[in-house]
């Protein structure tokens, strides 16, 4: 049996490990790792993926953001021709995707040959009811391009109408209705920390998680400049692994995990972790277990269902810009 992998962030490699250890362990496993950006945080995705024995092979490959229109189009041909050429010659029993809206995996679908399709979370955007999974958005030209080139008969309605199986690790509603939760596999086990007989170095530690803030707002600038003043005093920063913003770098750890490990390993040292944060799957994973406090911050500009956030150490600021 041959199953492929697409992904394409951190979170999503977990979740290629975390399937891999629920299903035949006779099979043959491959991930098509397309890495939106180059930092660190990739990098060590993709070396966990590459240490995993159950995989037998994960290909490599970037595709980055550009301003540029015609150079955009001419690296998602030659990204897509590239992935396509590779794969082709394979025949996949199963193939299991996460990010729904990503047209080079689309295009992938498009031109392989496999027997069964599923789904997993891609992150906040599965269970936000106002997010472009849940809702009807308009194309990118430079997609409906690429689409007609291509062939593209894997659209996402298409994608959610032939998911057989949705994994996630969150709760309440997401993209389709036949789900199979996945919390008790890791995070609820990551998070099930003796409370007693450790040292801790004192009772709280503030962290403020990093975001892609060009995706917020188009006053980015602004925003950033706010955050500079506002939340200099935190301990810790954690840079979205997409993000490429220069905030506070001393208070930077040189650790390439998830976010989610790297507050779980501050739980261990702290008796309460507060975290500052614009909507994050993050929140979504850890908002029910004792120790961890959550302000979230809201923008008039951001279209978020809120009420997929449920814990009690939730409270809310708005920011104005």
């Amino acid at each position: 049996m041959n199953n492929l992998f697409l992904c394409r962030t951190p979170l999503q490699a977990l979740y290629v490990e975390l399937i891999l250890n629920n299903i035949n362990s006779g099979s043959n496993n491959y991930v098509y790792y397309l890495k939106p950006a180059d930092n660190q945080f990739q990098e060590q995705a993709v070396v966990n993926l590459k240490n995993n024995n159950l995989l037998n092979d994960v290909f490599v490959d970037e595709l980055f953001t550009r301003k540029n229109k015609v150079k955009s189009i001419a690296e998602h041909i030659f990204c897509i021709r590239k992935a396509i050429s590779y794969f082709k010659s394979k025949r996949f029993d199963n193939v299991y995707v996460s990010s729904i809206e990503c047209i080079p995996f689309q295009l992938l679908l498009s031109n392989i040959i496999y027997t069964d399709l599923y789904t997993f979370d891609d992150g906040s955007a599965n269970v936000n009811l106002n997010s472009s999974y849940h809702t009807k958005r308009k194309t990118h030209p430079i997609f409906i391009i690429l689409s007609k080139l291509f062939s593209n008969n894997h659209s996402k309605e298409k994608i959610l109408i032939s998911s057989q199986l949705h994994y996630t690790m969150l709760s309440g509603k997401n993209i389709i209705d036949n789900t199979r939760s996945m919390s008790n596999y890791w995070f609820e086990k990551k998070c099930d920390i003796p409370k007693v007989g450790i040292k801790r170095r004192k009772e709280k530690v503030t962290v403020f998680l990093g975001t892609v803030y060009t995706d917020l707002t188009k006053d980015h600038d602004v925003l950033l400049e706010l955050i500079r003043n506002k939340y200099g005093n935190i301990d810790y920063y954690f840079p979205h692994p997409r993000s490429d913003d220069k905030l506070f770098q001393s208070k930077v750890l040189s650790d390439f995990n998830i976010s989610e490990v790297k507050l779980i390993t501050l739980l261990e040292k702290y008796n309460e972790v507060h975290v500052i944060s614009f909507p994050s799957t993050v929140i979504l994973h850890l908002q029910n277990v004792p120790g961890f406090s959550f302000e979230i911050l809201r923008l008039k500009s951001l279209e978020f269902d809120y009420n997929c956030f449920c814990g009690d150490g939730i409270t809310y600021h708005d920011i104005d810009i």
